[in-house]
């Protein structure tokens, strides 16, 4: 009998924004290197033997191995290749023996519509469950990044309320910037957002009951600042669900259907270590977590009263960009969350990685000051390009250059800023250039700098 192996599908990239290519990614968890060579990897398991895995490919120990589309989708349009869809599908490993023959091992997700350059991913939480949901960021042949949380978040549910009492769900927005409602959904509910639907502002929350919104807001007493939506016409689970937040997004494909993808996911039960308060005792379900996984359920807490707070969700301390990747329980240990403090050990603060749009938790997630020589009219000039996180105000990139390593000066009165291009990923590259040329034979470094702002 062979004895199957333990090795997943554990990232894919569907949406890919250049200089990336969309990307399937495995992981080995076990301390020996495992072959897979003859294996398949396969969009449909109808059809299992779509890409087979060339001879010799190891995946290491606790380690990783990735195939791109380059790969697996050469001649596209043509059987077998395939490419992963941005409309979200499957992907699928197939283990096979030395003869070809399928073994009983089939491992692999379906993922939903996805957003540039936001990859889908595996993840484990505190129950030891593990499941699939889009991801901050990207990290190739790395563990995974933690999974997205806004800009909008539920913040309170009350799936199941005590009789003759009203469902509601609470969002907020918890980015620096205002977000579009128009066309957005709530899936579970089957709540669609009309397109007049106005924009909601940096710490606003919002409600979606299945009351009438007038009589929700007076039945429960919300502040006049809150706009009350419904009803809506399905009904949250009493057992459990998953619930997402759905924003409209462009795909790309010209005259093409747009993409719905999800700005938070939460996978409530009515079971332990849930809070069980909620489970039709008269609380709700509250986020004590805004930033962190709305499927973990450390992430939630029982309302403090009976009905709950709708309406009265607190607003995030300002600045507190760490809770995006980091517990509560981290955000006490500044020797790990601090804003100097180097999660991943490569090198880059934590306050500066989340200013240049990189995961301070993931190592392989690194975005640094990209420093050139150009020649322009047979001059030399230097030029310099970084990616900015789109949003984060509590920053402000600053860059300092230096002729030795001892002494250091800002660089702001010899730049001019040529360019500032969106990547699609939630991030921009801005790009500098000398104000004077330069001799190439002369020593000069540059560093980027978060500079807290007031």
């Amino acid at each position: 009998m062979t004895e199957l192996p333990d090795v997943f599908v554990n990232e894919i990239l569907a949406n890919s924004v250049t200089p990336e290519v969309d990307r399937i990614e495995l992981y080995n968890p076990d301390d020996a290197d495992l072959s897979i060579e003859g294996w398949f990897l396969t969009d449909d398991l109808g059809q299992p033997r779509k890409f087979q895995i060339p001879p010799g490919t190891i995946v290491p120990g606790n380690g990783f191995t990735s195939f791109t589309e380059l790969e697996f989708n050469p001649t596209p349009g043509v059987d077998p290749s395939f490419a992963l869809d941005s409309f979200g599908e499957e992907v699928f490993l197939i283990a096979v023996d030395a003869s070809g023959a399928r073994l009983d091992y089939v491992t692999g997700f379906n993922f939903d519509d996805s957003s540039a350059g936001t990859p889908f991913g595996r993840h484990e939480i505190s129950t030891g469950e593990v499941q699939v949901a889009p991801l901050i960021s990207s990290t190739p042949d790395g563990p995974n990044s933690n999974p997205l949380a806004g800009p909008l978040v539920i913040t309170e549910l009350m799936y199941h309320p005590s009789a003759f009492e009203a469902e509601f769900i609470e969002i907020q927005n918890i980015s620096a910037q205002p977000v579009s409602l128009a066309g957005s959904e709530i899936s579970g509910v089957g709540y669609i957002f009309g397109m007049d639907a106005p924009d909601l502002l940096p710490g606003e929350i919002l409600i979606v009951s299945d009351l009438d919104p007038s009589t929700f807001r007076s039945t429960y007493n919300v502040p006049a600042t809150v706009e009350i939506y419904g009803p809506y016409p399905g009904r949250l689970d009493n057992g459990g669900e998953r619930v997402r937040i759905l924003l409209p997004e462009q795909s790309g494909i010209p005259d093409g259907p747009g993409l719905l993808v999800a700005a938070d996911t939460v996978i409530y039960s009515d079971d332990a270590p849930w809070p069980l308060a909620a489970d039709g005792q008269g609380y709700s379900l509250e986020r004590s977590e805004t930033g962190g996984y709305g499927g973990e359920p450390l992430h939630w807490r029982d309302s403090a009263n009976p009905g709950g707070s709708p309406g009265l969700a607190d607003t995030p301390p300002p600045g507190d960009w760490r809770t995006q990747f980091f517990s509560g329980e981290e955000l006490n240990d500044l020797l790990l969350s601090g804003e100097l403090a180097d999660a991943d050990n490569d090198g880059l603060p934590n306050a500066l990685e989340y200013l240049l749009g990189s995961d301070p938790r993931a190592n392989s997630s690194r975005a640094t000051l990209e420093v050139s020589l150009v020649e322009l009219a047979g001059q030399n000039y230097i030029e310099l390009s970084h990616s900015l996180r789109d949003g984060a105000g509590e920053f402000r990139a600053q860059i300092e250059r230096s002729s030795g390593l001892e002494s250091w000066n800002e660089a702001d009165d010899t730049l001019i800023q040529i360019s500032n291009n969106p990547n699609g990923d939630g991030t921009t590259t801005v790009t500098y250039r000398g104000s004077e040329s330069v001799d190439s034979a002369m020593d000069l470094y540059f560093r980027i700098r978060a500079i807290t702002t007031p």
